[in-house]
Parts: C-alpha cells; sequence; structure tokens
C-alpha cells in the first residue's frame, strides 16, 4: 500500500477514535524517533561515504572530477 494512503487511513482514524484508543497509538509510537539520527557521528557512514565519493573520483570519465593528489 503506498504511504501516502496509509498516512491518510491513520490520519482518518486518529480524527474519529476514542481517547483509549488514542492513548494506546500514543504508547506505540511515543519513543520511536525519540532520539534523532545523528549521521554526523556515524563513524562506519563516514568510512562508506568516503569510500564511495572516492570510487566516483577514481572512475568518473569527467575531468572536472577527476581526483587529484597532492
Amino acid at each position: 500500500m503506498d504511504t501516502e494512503i496509509i498516512r491518510q487511513k491513520i490520519f482518518d482514524y486518529v480524527k474519529v477514535a476514542g481517547d483509549e484508543k488514542l492513548e494506546a497509538i500514543y504508547t506505540i509510537i511515543k519513543d520511536d524517533g525519540a532520539e534523532p539520527y545523528e549521521w554526523l557521528n556515524d563513524d562506519e557512514l563516514i568510512a562508506e561515504l568516503d569510500r564511495n565519493v572516492l570510487h566516483i573520483f577514481h572512475t568518473s570519465r569527467n575531468p572536472k572530477f577527476k581526483f587529484k593528489r597532492k
């Protein structure tokens, strides 16, 4: 199912849900995403991005994207 359809169905359900159902839904989702993902502090991700960028520089046929070593 398309995420936009799911979003609309949840929105419609929440509009008419009773207090108990709203509290139950909130209990399920309240901690979801409580701490934002700080990708700049993810050493493994940064290393992978570095490898990908270097690969692009080394394999590019466009001269302006060539990696220049000092």
